[in-house]
């Protein structure tokens, strides 16, 4: 989940490996690695998905981020198992992906696989069932989150679980945080229209 924390996530921070000291944005954090993966399946350039998110406390980097921090030759460098000191945190660095395609919902330079998540909100992905009613599933939550947080219901600021199929994201206007631009379905069907 991408998170928009000013510490971590979309903010500027600080990595060191070594006596090297790097700068960098656009975490995702994630404490459910291997579901992430099966849902939005990267290609390991180095290390493996089964690894990388096997145990908390690792990182995985973009291609861009490996080649900015370790040269063009990082592909000939034994990275994987090297420290990566974040604020007080040390990491271990379990792989490196190809970069995020531009189309993509979120943006990223590594992965960073963690038992907390350092934000007060997050973007949550579900795999549902085929055919499973999206609005089914969304009453569910706001009924048993009780069950999960108990006295939840009694914070004012919240207004229930809100869910939308992954298709959607790119034409719904009236999300609170959304990551990226929304698209005016208006402007698409009026210029399909004059196609």
């Amino acid at each position: 989940v991408p998170t928009e924390s000013a510490i971590m996530g979309a903010g500027q921070f600080f990595v060191e490996i070594g006596s090297d000291r790097f700068t960098t944005e656009n975490a995702l954090y994630t404490n459910t690695g291997e579901a992430f993966q099966s849902i939005f399946p990267q290609t390991f350039l180095t290390g493996t998905a089964a690894t990388a998110f096997s145990d908390f406390g690792t990182i995985v980097l973009t291609e861009k981020i490996a080649q900015r921090w370790f040269g063009t030759g990082w592909k000939s460098q034994e990275l994987v198992g090297r420290t990566l000191k974040i604020g007080e945190d040390n990491y271990h660095l379990a792989g490196v992906i190809e970069d995020i395609p531009n189309n993509t919902h979120f943006d990223f330079n590594l992965i960073i696989h963690s038992k907390l998540i350092p934000s007060w909100g997050a973007y949550t992905y579900l795999k549902l069932a085929p055919n499973a009613s999206i609005a089914a599933v969304e009453s569910r939550f706001n009924q048993d989150v009780e069950k999960v947080y108990p006295g939840f219901l009694e914070d004012e600021l919240f207004k229930g679980f809100s869910m939308m199929a992954l298709t959607d994201i790119h034409f719904t206007p009236d999300r609170l945080y959304e990551l990226k631009a929304i698209a005016n379905s208006n402007y698409l069907t009026t210029f399909a229209l004059i196609a």
